[in-house]
């Protein structure tokens, strides 16, 4: 589903924006389960990792 909303982010677009800003919650209800802990960087790095290759997918030049 993840993957899916990016698609149609990407997709509302007419042309390929210079600049987007990614606004990064790691809060308690993020739609990943995990026990009730903070995230480290780690485990966000690869969320963030994972999302712009993406949106670069989406995006090619």
């Amino acid at each position: 589903m993840g993957r899916a909303m990016v698609d149609l982010y990407c997709a509302s677009f007419q042309q390929v924006p210079r600049r987007i800003v990614l606004d990064l919650d790691d809060t308690f209800d993020a739609a990943v389960l995990r026990p009730a802990k903070r995230p480290s960087g780690r485990e966000l790095a690869g969320h963030l990792r994972r999302l712009v290759r993406a949106i670069r997918a989406n995006w090619r030049a």
